[in-house]
């Protein structure tokens, strides 16, 4: 008797008392893309903010502008990967499902100590929209051509031979930098 007794006591004090016993999740909202002005050829940009260390949470804003007006930002080219495997980044407080390719590129060149502004296609393109995908890969020249610098991220699986990196130049202008080209950087 005294031990169903015992294992009675133990369920009922796993089992919470009231709501408020239960560990609180916060939910952040879905991220909404504002839609893009086609005639004006705009595209978004992402200013990854809070820079910090390659595991903290990815945040940053979405700004809209017109590549021909030559603002400053990072092209990052990267393979998608499984897109399957979700990860997310909160913009302006919403939560955006990305894969976690995207994510590992992103965690791989934030800087430390402030913020980047990144052109990424994962994030700044709506990919729900077929329409936008449509003309925003048209204008995916442009975009690279025009960025300050195209960083490249390279997945740590992938094996590069000891002979291609003799014959490409290293560079130490930014963290963990694996080759640099005249426009691009590998990481």
């Amino acid at each position: 008797m005294a031990s169903r007794q015992t294992t009675r006591k133990r369920k009922r004090s796993n089992t919470p008392k009231s709501p408020s016993d239960k560990k609180s999740r916060i939910e952040i909202a879905p991220y909404s893309y504002q839609p893009l002005d086609k005639d004006q050829r705009q595209i978004r940009i992402f200013e990854l903010l809070f820079p910090g260390q390659p595991n903290d949470e990815l945040c940053g804003k979405l700004m809209t502008t017109d590549p021909e007006s030559r603002p400053e930002y990072d092209a990052v080219s990267y393979v998608w990967g499984d897109t399957s495997l979700c990860s997310h980044v909160r913009i302006d407080g919403q939560r955006l499902p990305v894969a976690q390719n995207s994510q590992k590129a992103l965690n791989a060149i934030r800087l430390t100590c402030q913020s980047r502004v990144l052109w990424v296609d994962a994030i700044c393109i709506n990919q729900g929209d077929i329409h936008e995908r449509g003309y925003q890969v048209q204008l995916m020249r442009l975009v690279f051509t025009n960025a300050r610098v195209v960083r490249v991220w390279l997945d740590q699986e992938l094996f590069l031979s000891r002979s291609l990196l003799f014959h490409l130049p290293r560079g130490t202008l930014d963290p963990q930098p694996l080759l640099f080209f005249d426009h691009a950087i590998l990481y």
